[in-house]
């Protein structure tokens, strides 16, 4: 399950996309007391008919592997510690999403991190990523992340940055061995 928060004017529109483990499928509940139910991998959308502000929930009899989107004009806001601890897969790029927290905690199994927004905060040490990582994507200037080269996670296969706040030292020979 996971409960993160939403902002959402009359007429807005939001639009999320989840993966489960087993395939099974996940209901939304938009927190102004509608919900829809829709297949693993399947848009769940809902046009807002007045103002809200809280949580809504997220859920599904199966584990949740995937945040494969997340889009619309409704703002979501939540921490990395409230990621549900399943996920595999996180591929942020919405300039509608708040996300702050720290590398150290991310989901443990996370393989997939792609972020490509300047209002997600995420702050942390290259020494903190999940060590499963074997695609790591980071662009946006609210990411701070240190560490050296040495520290990434060993199986990475591709890894890209793209902002002035990201500080990483050491060679190129330190760089995990797959990248390609």
């Amino acid at each position: 399950n996971w409960r993160p928060s939403v902002v959402a004017t009359t007429g807005q529109t939001a639009t999320v996309n989840m993966t489960t483990a087993n395939g099974s499928a996940y209901t939304v509940d938009w927190g102004d007391g509608t919900s829809s139910t829709v297949a693993s991998a399947a848009n769940a959308t809902r046009v807002y008919a007045g103002n809200y502000s809280g949580a809504i929930r997220i859920s599904s009899t199966g584990i949740f592997t995937r945040v494969n989107s997340w889009t619309g004009t409704v703002t979501l806001t939540g921490t990395t510690a409230q990621l549900p601890t399943g996920l595999t897969y996180l591929s942020l790029s919405s300039s509608s999403i708040t996300l702050t927290g720290t590398t150290a905690q991310l989901p443990t199994g996370l393989t997939y991190l792609s972020i490509n927004s300047s209002s997600i905060a995420l702050t942390g040490t290259t020494a903190q990523l999940p060590t499963g990582l074997t695609i790591l994507s980071l662009s946006g200037n609210s990411i701070t992340l240190t560490g050296t080269t040495a520290q990434l996670p060993t199986g990475l296969t591709y890894l890209y940055i793209n902002s002035s706040s990201i500080t990483l030292t050491g060679t190129t020979a330190q760089l995990p061995t797959g990248l390609t």
